[in-house]
C-alpha cells in the first residue's frame, strides 16, 4: 500500500475550520470566524505566514511564522508561534516537513535566526525541536497586558 505524498502549502480561508479543530491540541481555542480574520490579514502581510500540511485532502498540521526586523543587527528574527500536527499525521515526518518549509520561508524573508517557544510540559516537542537543530536558551520574560 503506497502512501500519498505530503503537500505543504500556504493556508487559505477554506482551511479555517480545520485549523480551528487543530489548535485545541496546543491548548488554544479560536473560532473559524476569528481564524478567517487572521488568515485574511496574514495573506496580505509580507512578514506573517501560515503553512499547512495535507495528505489526501486531510489537513494534518500547520505552522505559523513571523519575520521581525531587528534594530540592532542586520537580518530579521523569525518566530514560529504555532506548530501542531494531528494525531493521524504524527511520526510520519509531518512536523519536520513543516519546520523545513518554514525555514525556507524565513530565508526568503531575510531571517538570520529563528526562535520558538514551547510550554514546559511539552517534553516531546522539546525533543523534536532539538532534533531539528534548535538550541535551548532558558531566559524569557513575559508580561500580559
Amino acid at each position: 500500500m503506497s502512501v500519498c505524498p505530503l503537500h505543504i502549502r500556504p493556508a487559505t480561508l477554506t482551511d479555517a475550520d480545520a485549523i480551528s479543530a487543530l489548535l485545541p491540541q496546543l491548548g488554544y481555542r479560536l473560532s473559524a470566524a476569528r481564524l478567517n480574520d487572521k488568515l485574511t490579514r496574514f495573506a496580505t502581510s509580507a512578514n506573517d505566514g501560515v503553512l499547512v500540511a495535507e495528505r489526501d485532502g486531510e489537513l494534518l498540521g500547520l505552522i505559523s511564522m513571523h519575520a521581525l526586523e531587528w534594530l540592532h543587527a542586520d537580518g530579521n528574527l523569525g518566530r514560529i508561534t504555532a506548530l501542531v500536527v494531528a494525531e493521524s499525521g504524527r511520526g510520519q515526518g509531518t512536523g519536520a516537513a513543516l519546520v523545513h518549509a518554514a525555514e525556507t520561508w524565513f530565508t526568503a524573508h531575510g531571517v538570520t535566526h529563528v526562535e520558538v517557544t514551547s510550554s514546559e510540559h511539552r517534553t516531546a516537542a522539546h525533543q523534536f525541536y532539538e532534533a531539528c537543530g534548535y538550541a535551548v536558551i532558558k531566559q524569557r520574560f513575559v508580561k500580559t497586558l
